[in-house]
């Protein structure tokens, strides 16, 4: 008995996210899979998905929080689209679709881990009020964009949508803009209005605008991209930041490692002379504190003053106290959201001093110092398989022929790749652990390869089918078949 399509789909040589069997095709198959096009018509997942954009565009644009800074009124906004998005995902099936691969699966459970490390947490209600805010708030980005989008046109919305959402965080960087210490630029609202994560968000959002720049054919909505990429480049230099100036470095070498060799030649020159321009636009005293990256603690001294120095010295010392941590509480951590209160509580038991009062300024030992070491493995390991998927989809889909939904995927797999590099140098050096964005990049990793998934089981199909449309060549006499050898041979 023929097997159905959607057995032969899970495993063929691409649907395994890891090393598995490649089963050939051996007849014709049907021309598409009826399970796919009824999750396609699905009424209820086509409306979810109607709210699932709208509550991304208000997540990353941060207007609820513009509007609750600037009116003094939380308008709850993202009420209107999110729990529509929850309702519309569940009743779909949409859940069960989120979960299909295994970076899904190790985010939940880090969810897990979340709870349990709150429940024996050093102050229980505040980390069981900041895992219920990631649950509701940052993971469920995650399921709702695996859950609900599914085809390809839904996958370019999101990604236009989140293309449009640059846009607006740009746009709104010129507008509410607030100087530091050092002339150094913020945004002056919402979560995200510290100088060193706000240019961690633009590094984020920033390959989406290029997105935009490479796929759109208007000359006018290229050149606004374009234009809005360099004003976001800028952005994140205003800042100071110096760990986003390293995590820019490190996405230029990854995309330079990527490029071709005609690339590189216009990625060096390119990127030099927007360095040289941008550099010589920044305030010297902004300048200086980027260049200090390249200096010694005693150079950053005598170049920056005291500021700068001290700065460097307290994410250092941050960093060894949340690995001291992570070791004395290997198995739950202290507590989701509590690592500046029991490091202060251990330094008065060890010094007699107050601790720094500090977050952990790394993302990562964030994980490990608050929910234990296993969390921390699965934190990982979530972004490694993430990581691992979007490059094999990115692999697959260059080696192609031309076509809309290929090329769609391959710039697509690019940029959410550049982005998540980018991103996850910048949380070397911030506390954002428990924020949205690896989520989100997993969420749409996991349906980018399964629309990859099902196209890449489309074309054999339509191998299977002309081959079994041509007809079947007569059979040479068996005098003929005996000479052929002898024929070749001469």
């Amino acid at each position: 008995m023929q097997k159905p399509a959607s057995t032969i789909s899970a495993k063929s040589a691409f649907a395994r996210p890891f090393p598995g069997k490649t089963v050939a095709t051996a007849a014709a198959k049907p021309a598409s899979n009826p399970e796919w096009d009824l999750i396609e018509q699905l009424p209820m997942r086509r409306v979810g998905m109607f709210f699932l954009l709208g509550f991304l565009f208000l997540r990353v644009t941060a207007l609820h929080e513009l509007l609750a800074t600037k009116i003094g009124l939380n308008t709850r906004i993202l009420y209107l689209f999110g729990p529509p998005a929850i309702l519309f995902m569940f009743l779909s099936g949409g859940f069960q679709r989120a979960l299909r691969y295994r970076p899904p699966r190790l985010w939940l459970g880090l969810l897990i881990c979340l709870y349990l490390s709150s429940v024996f947490s050093y102050w229980r209600s505040d980390s069981l009020s900041l895992a219920w805010s990631y649950t509701r708030a940052e993971i469920m980005t995650l399921v709702l964009i695996a859950g609900l989008a599914y085809t390809m046109k839904d996958f370019w919305r999101i990604m236009m949508t989140l293309a449009a959402a640059g846009f607006v965080n740009i746009v709104l960087s010129i507008i509410f803009v607030a100087e530091t210490a050092g002339d150094r630029m913020r945004r002056d609202f919402g979560t995200m209005g510290n100088a060193n994560d706000f240019a961690a968000h633009l590094i984020y959002i920033l390959p989406f605008i290029g997105l935009v720049l490479f796929t759109r054919r208007s000359i006018v909505i290229r050149l606004a991209a374009g234009g809005m990429c360099l004003i976001g480049l800028y952005r994140i230099l205003s800042t100071g930041s110096r760990g986003a100036f390293v995590a820019l470095l490190v996405t230029f070498a990854f995309t330079f490692w990527r490029a071709s060799i005609r690339q590189k030649v216009f990625l060096s020159m390119g990127t030099a002379l927007m360095g040289m321009l941008l550099l010589a636009l920044l305030p010297s005293t902004v300048a200086t504190r980027l260049k200090t990256v390249f200096m010694s603690a005693e150079e950053e001294m005598m170049a920056t003053g005291s500021e700068a120095y001290e700065s460097r010295m307290s994410r250092a010392h941050l960093l060894k106290r949340s690995i001291y941590l992570t070791l004395t509480h290997p198995l739950l951590g202290v507590g989701p959201g509590q690592f500046m209160y029991v490091e202060n509580e251990d330094a008065k038991e060890q010094t007699g001093k107050k601790g720094s009062w500090h977050v952990t300024h790394n993302a990562y030992t964030q994980i490990s110092s608050e929910m234990g070491i296993p969390a921390a493995i699965l934190y990982l390991g979530a972004l490694w398989t993430t990581f691992l998927m979007l490059n094999r989809v990115h692999r697959l889909a260059v080696r192609q022929p031309p076509s809309v939904t290929w090329d769609r995927i391959a710039i697509s797999s690019y940029c959410i790749l550049v982005s998540m590099v980018g991103f996850g140098t910048a949380c070397f050096f911030l506390s954002l652990g428990y924020a949205y964005h690896f989520p989100l990049i997993t969420g749409l990793t996991v349906v980018l390869y399964h629309i990859a998934e099902r196209e890449s089981q489309r074309e054999e199909w339509r191998k299977a089918n002309a081959a079994a449309a041509q007809p079947a060549l007569p059979k040479p006499p068996v005098l003929q078949q005996l000479r052929q050898p002898f024929n070749r041979a001469r």
